[in-house]
């Protein structure tokens, strides 16, 4: 400090060397804490989503460009082609007095794409059935098979492709797959004003409409049966047991992975919700034996039916929680997991509501 210059000038000159001393302490100290929190925690973050990323390959392969390239059928095909195959599909369940429409509905800024089908007379009727189709399969692929199903059934039919899936848009995650059967069951409820409502998915389809349950908010008015074909509990649970198969450790290790990652599916809470409300909801597994709609089953009555594991399957982990209050478990003998049977054996129930 000069000590010739006066002293105000000399204290006002200390006061900005002191003050730009404290701000670049301040600066250090702020660029050291970035260093220390915010770079890992972008680094765990980045890992997190790569890690996100390679699960949903096996777990939804359907939306993968990878699984896609490999796989001719869902080899991805251009909005021409695509526009062609489901105008295709529209003559010829025109003839057979159908109705086909094609929907793009929208959620979090994400379009689905979607087919409304219904019978000119069933269309009228107010009843509708959102499914769910399974892994590796396009609702293009399924949908007059479907449709014609549900008309037996008197019921019209909406299905929805996934997230990155035929015409959709979007990032595959559990959360974006539940919101394309959501926005469909939304749809339903306030575009059509439908009164009676069956909300099916099988295989990954069946936690699909699970995620979408889980966050949906449904109306006092309509009428409501969930049904619930060939799927498994919970995503950690399905996956961790397949590579337990061959090996244990990495089995645990797995679902480890598919929690942290944010990729689980939890089919039972979706049940359990379904329960607190007194909605009604169908369980189709594959048993050792048959079991009919007036049955309970035992644990031990589940079986293999492929991909899904007795142990791994939602019917099992019910009975073993004791979920089972205004749920039907209807068990098809020794079935193989993407069987339409899945879609007929809640034939009854569904005439019902």
């Amino acid at each position: 400090m000069d000590f010739t210059k006066p002293l105000s000038k000399r204290l006002a000159d200390f006061s900005i060397q002191d003050k730009t001393k404290w701000q670049k302490l301040a600066k250090k100290v702020i660029v050291l804490t970035l260093k220390i929190v915010i770079f890992p925690w972008g680094i765990y973050e980045l890992a997190r989503y790569i890690v996100q990323r390679l699960v949903m390959i096996p777990l939804y392969p359907a939306q993968s460009r990878i699984v896609r390239f490999f796989i001719r059928k869902l080899m991805p095909i251009s909005e021409k082609d695509l526009d062609l195959f489901r105008k295709q599909i529209a003559i010829r369940m025109n003839e057979q007095g159908f109705l086909v429409r094609h929907v793009a509905l929208e959620k979090n800024g994400v379009r689905y794409s979607g087919m409304l089908i219904g019978h000119k007379d069933t269309i009228a009727n107010g009843k509708w059935a959102l499914q769910a189709t399974g892994n590796l399969e396009l609702i293009e692929h399924s949908a007059e098979n479907i449709a014609k199903i549900y008309k037996d059934f008197q019921v019209n039919t909406l299905l929805i492709n996934g997230p990155a899936v035929g015409k959709s848009e979007g990032r595959a995650t559990p959360e974006s797959m539940g919101d394309a059967q959501e926005v469909g069951l939304s749809f339903l409820e306030n575009a059509l004003k439908a009164n009676k409502i069956v909300i099916a998915g099988r295989s990954l389809g069946g936690a699909s409409v699970g995620q979408a349950i889980s966050k949906h908010e449904f109306k006092k008015d309509v009428k409501y049966l969930v049904v619930r074909q060939m799927t498994f509990d919970r995503a950690s649970n399905i996956c961790g047991k397949t590579v337990r198969n061959w090996s244990p450790r990495l089995g645990s290790f797995v679902k480890k992975v598919v929690k942290w990652s944010g990729c689980e599916m939890d089919s039972l809470a979706a049940s359990k919700k379904l329960q607190e409300l007194g909605i009604k909801e169908i369980i189709v597994q594959a048993t050792q034996r048959e079991i009919k709609s007036h049955e309970l089953p035992k644990k031990d009555d589940f079986m293999t039916d492929g991909p899904i594991l007795a142990h791994a399957s939602l019917g099992y982990r019910l009975i073993k929680e004791k979920v089972v209050d205004n749920k039907v478990f209807l068990g098809l003998e020794n079935a193989e997991h993407m069987t339409d049977s899945a879609i007929l054996a809640a034939r009854d129930e569904i005439l019902r509501i």
